[in-house]
């Protein structure tokens, strides 16, 4: 999740090549247009929260945002870490290893990102796109077909009743044209009958954001095939990794 996140400084190079280190198949990381037209790896809207200034993404050039210091709030250790461009998140990349690239801005990342994949050396299913807006998952199979997409959807009860409904979802994912869905680690939803459903409509499920190995266990048990998580290291070496994926997580 943002790379091993419980470790490092989310998001940035030191997080993605510790969450290679540990042992996750994929890593997951969180993606906007600068200014200048260009993606960087950032979770926030704006800087604040681990940068040292405030600055809105969007309204800034990628020069002025990676002179900012994205490690220091993590630690001493980690000062001095900057934000990356997408193409440096991709050169961390294994050969056999997958990044679920999250798009947390709109519709005008998609002919950007298509450059910048299809310049890349990665081959095309070593590189997801995932996120919550529908209509940008839909218009990124138009332009990528060839990348996988999954749909991101938070679950939230409403006087007993979880919504979106599980038939709408997956409605929903067949209309847009998606692999799969990810969804937060409610066991209220994420039943063996949700994921047999789902499975028998071709799509996957990864849930997130899970770092106790005991409840990774359960959601693997009800058909989780990818879990995403903070700290892969440990769910590496507690879990049968032949049983799922270890996503390093949003």
């Amino acid at each position: 999740h943002r790379g091993a996140s419980a470790i490092a400084p989310e998001n940035t190079l030191a997080a993605f090549e510790l969450a290679w280190s540990q042992g996750a198949s994929n890593v997951e990381g969180d993606f906007y247009v600068s200014l200048d037209g260009r993606i960087v790896c950032i979770h926030d809207k704006h800087t604040e929260r681990t940068g040292s200034s405030k600055l809105p993404v969007s309204g800034t050039v990628s020069s002025e945002l990676r002179q900012l210091d994205v490690g220091a709030w993590k630690g001493s250790r980690w000062a001095g870490e900057r934000i990356p461009y997408l193409e440096e998140v991709l050169q961390t990349i294994p050969k056999h290893g997958r990044l679920l690239l999250e798009i947390k801005c709109g519709l005008e990342i998609l002919p950007l990102l298509a450059e910048v994949l299809s310049n890349s050396k990665l081959r095309a299913e070593q590189v997801d796109l995932i996120c919550f807006d529908k209509d940008v998952i839909a218009a990124a199979k138009k332009i990528m077909p060839d990348h996988a997409a999954w749909w991101l959807v938070s679950f939230k009860e409403e006087d007993g009743v979880w919504f979106p409904r599980a038939e709408d979802t997956l409605a929903t994912l067949e209309r847009i044209g998606a692999e799969g869905l990810g969804c937060n680690a409610k066991l209220e939803v994420v039943t063996k009958d949700f994921a047999n459903k789902l499975h028998a409509r071709g799509f996957g499920l990864n849930v997130w954001t899970v770092n106790d190995p005991s409840f990774a266990k359960e959601l693997i048990e009800r058909g989780a095939d990818l879990i995403t998580t903070d700290r892969p290291l440990e769910l590496s070496i507690e879990i049968n990794r032949d049983a799922f994926e270890v996503t390093s997580s949003h």
